[in-house]
């Protein structure tokens, strides 16, 4: 029993779908203890509001948590300011979505929990808040002082990220030589490390139409990603590329390839969700610690209806029981 991982589980945005997949994930059985951190009054409306049948327990202290029994739900309680309506977004509530964030942060910092799992917060409404936040990846990665590599994780591909939530017009001025560098050693030691592959292939795409099409449609990949490339291969990292985006996810490379290096967001999860939306988890490597989140959003129009699906969640609970032990 004290062998078990203990996981912290962040509840979300109180207004979208994160508590609604907590409390349906709590119905099934998990060889790890788990504490959710979120207001448990809230929750217990929530669980009563889906006609879920569900014990769920106040947990005072990390040290407490006991190992998950399914149709319970062991919560440290974090109040919520304002009232909570399912669906209807209160910026009101940003500071106690971030206090969630901070307190399974600082567990995983202070060795009290093996991993943390997050669920769905609003970006928009955090910010309307006056919080600076682009997202778990960026804030998690700021309260640690590390620099983060987002990278998501179906069952047919893994696709990381050398920009995380940037604005388009921006990524160009962002990736530089020193940067490639820098996430691709993050990503193949993480990926080394939580998957015990020996020498990961990682390959990596272009930033323009065609790669640049040797600098007629741009100069980045010739300026920076094939320096990178040619430093990396020589340091004995197994990375590919420059290749097009349009071309690198083809059949062939998909059974090649274990992580597919994309230079923003929408050139590469676009592909992903297709393939594995519902079934793919999203994990920030280069913490130091293991993050885990869900593939998806706060899905408002599904909060409170339990029409909801817990799985992305429940395989990133799964994730973490079974690679925790490797990073």
């Amino acid at each position: 029993m004290n062998n078990l991982p203990t996981l912290m589980l962040t509840t979300g945005d109180p207004a979208g779908i994160g508590p609604d997949v907590c409390l349906q994930m709590a119905q099934y059985d998990f060889d790890a203890k788990i504490l959710a951190i979120g207001d448990i009054k809230m929750l217990r409306i929530r669980a009563e509001t889906m006609g879920l049948k569900l014990k769920i327990i106040a947990c005072d202290d990390i040290s407490q948590a006991q190992k998950h029994k399914k149709n319970s739900l062991q919560v440290y309680h974090i109040n919520c300011p304002h009232k909570v309506h399912a669906g209807i977004l209160n910026y009101k509530n940003s500071s106690y979505v971030l206090k969630c964030i901070d307190f399974a942060t600082d567990a995983c910092v202070s060795k009290q929990a093996d991993a943390m799992i997050t669920s769905a917060v609003h970006k928009a409404t955090i910010n309307k808040a006056d919080f600076a936040f682009s997202g778990h990846t960026e804030y998690i990665a700021e309260l640690v002082n590390k620099k983060p590599v987002m990278m998501l994780a179906g069952d047919t591909l893994k696709v990381a990220l050398l920009s995380t939530h940037l604005p388009l017009k921006d990524v160009s001025s962002y990736i530089d030589k020193q940067l490639i560098i820098d996430v691709v050693k993050i990503i193949h030691q993480d990926v080394k490390s939580l998957y015990n592959i020996k020498n990961p292939k990682i390959y990596l795409s272009g930033l323009n139409p065609h790669a640049g099409e040797n600098g007629t449609l741009g100069d980045e990949e010739t300026l920076h990603y094939i320096p990178a490339i040619k430093s990396l291969q020589q340091q004995g990292i197994n990375i590919t590329g420059v290749f097009a985006a349009d071309t690198m996810f083809i059949p062939d490379n998909l059974k090649t390839c274990d992580v597919f290096l994309c230079s923003y967001h929408d050139q590469g999860l676009p592909v992903l969700k297709t393939l594995d939306f519902g079934n793919a988890i999203n994990i920030t490597l280069g913490l130091g610690f293991l993050r885990v989140s869900c593939d998806h959003g706060t899905a408002l129009n599904l909060a409170g209806t339990n029409k909801s699906n817990c799985n992305s969640l429940k395989k990133a609970c799964e994730f973490a029981i079974n690679t925790h032990e490797n990073y």
